[in-house]
């Protein structure tokens, strides 16, 4: 399992970058000569090295002084150091996406999808007022508020399933892709068809790869006759604007004869 992780870190690139890039003091994904790759062109990141330095319990718990850091205080420093820089060069997650458009791995949509995506699971993880609303509509029964709008337990499993069958299909290619450049006789057929059935699962999620399904294209026809009015012409956007809420488009789309 550890070579498999190992693999994934190396992420085949577009042959133009052959060079380190810098952009506004962010450190850029590069490419770098591997001895044992170099007739297969095989393109190793920054992060390769940067993964296998960073400790994020040294970087979360640095405001406490542990007996560590009372025998060690000026060592102990430097690694806090170090562990803040390696955080705020490559893993804040500002920082991944603008790598991840700077090597045009992913463009402004995909930009969009990743921090759409970012911000609605992290309401489970922060204690926010978004967090408490929707934990309080996806339980409505436990509340005594008359008028609180709850959401259907079907749109709750739905959406889980939708991430559930996307992240799998996303991390089988990965698997695939890793066992098929490795060994010419692998045979991925059975995997290839189980990840079409889990593309085709999720594709009602609108991710990374996936097209906007009809129902996405006909509100942004009906947002756009809404606010047409209200903006400039030459500043009226003309790709399909992507979701904000997840739970609520599932919520939409239900409802809907689109």
């Amino acid at each position: 399992m550890l070579k498999l992780l190992n693999s994934i870190l190396y992420i085949d690139l577009p042959k133009k970058i052959v060079n380190v890039r810098q952009k506004e003091n962010n450190i850029i994904l590069y490419a770098i000569k591997d001895k044992a790759h170099i007739k297969s062109g095989r393109l190793v990141t920054a992060y390769d090295e940067a993964l296998y330095g960073y400790k994020p319990e040294v970087h979360a718990l640095a405001e406490f002084e542990d007996i560590e850091f009372l025998a060690f205080p000026k060592g102990r420093r430097k690694q806090t150091k170090l562990q803040h820089e390696i955080h705020k060069s490559y893993f804040e997650t500002k920082v991944i996406r603008n790598n991840l458009i700077n090597n045009n791995l992913i463009n402004s949509l995909g930009n969009r999808m990743i921090k759409t995506h970012y911000n609605f699971l992290s309401h489970f993880a922060h204690p926010t007022m978004e967090n408490l609303e929707i934990w309080q509509k996806c339980s409505k029964d436990l509340f005594l508020i008359q008028n609180i709008k709850g959401y259907e337990d079907e749109d709750c499993r739905r959406l889980v399933l939708l991430y559930v069958a996307k992240f799998m299909q996303m991390f089988m290619q990965l698997v695939v892709k890793h066992y098929k450049r490795g060994n010419p006789k692998f045979k991925p057929q059975k995997y290839v068809s189980l990840i079409e059935e889990l593309k085709d699962m999720s594709k009602d999620l609108w991710f990374i790869g996936d097209q906007p399904m009809k129902f996405d294209r006909r509100r942004w026809e009906a947002l756009k006759a809404t606010f047409s009015d209200k903006i400039k012409e030459n500043e009226k956007p003309r790709d399909i604007q992507y979701y904000r809420n997840p739970l609520q488009r599932v919520e939409e789309m239900r409802k809907s004869r689109w």
